[in-house]
């Protein structure tokens, strides 16, 4: 038996919960299948950020982990298409200046992916860009949203959790 007074041997907490057992009927069909909707709605929450700067995609990640959702990362216009033409995401978060590839040309080469494949636009493209004005270059390279930059965390959210973010046929919207 451990002594609780010795102080060498580290904390002993004892204590007792009344345990108070309630009869709550659930049937199994629908606990099985509401179960198995949350588990595949939680795999498709993934989140994928494309920006050449390290602390944006940082800052990016630790305020969408933080809503639940999964998070990978690219670099690059080029790391990101590769990405994006082998997994689908739920959101994207895409710079438009890059080197290696721009997020404009990075984003015409996946909705010309997604046509020769025979899919709708399969992935939410959220456009990343230090000026408010490139609207129409966005709509033009099949962005679905363009976010200002600087942005807070508030503004990430509202994207998160835009109406047009669950919507299939999203038109463009911009977030400043």
């Amino acid at each position: 038996a451990l002594d609780p007074y010795t102080f060498t041997s580290g904390s002993v907490f004892v204590m007792s919960v009344p345990y108070v057992p309630v009869d709550v009927p659930v049937e199994k069909d629908v606990a099985d299948t509401t179960t198995t909707q949350s588990m595949k709605q939680l795999m498709k929450r993934r989140v994928l950020i494309v920006d050449d700067d390290f602390i944006v995609r940082k800052l990016l990640r630790k305020i969408v982990e933080r809503e639940g959702l999964q998070v990978e990362e690219a670099s690059n216009g080029a790391e990101g298409l590769q990405l994006m033409k082998n997994e689908v995401f739920t959101l994207v978060f895409l710079d438009v200046v890059m080197p290696c590839m721009d997020g404009y040309e990075c984003i015409r080469q996946l909705r010309e992916h997604e046509r020769i494949q025979g899919k709708e636009e399969t992935q939410f493209v959220c456009g990343l860009s230090g000026n408010s004005h490139n609207t129409k270059e966005a709509v033009a390279a099949g962005m679905n949203v363009l976010v200002a930059k600087p942005m807070g965390v508030e503004l990430v959210r509202q994207v998160l959790k835009s109406s047009q973010f669950r919507s299939k046929n999203p038109s463009l919207a911009l977030f400043t």
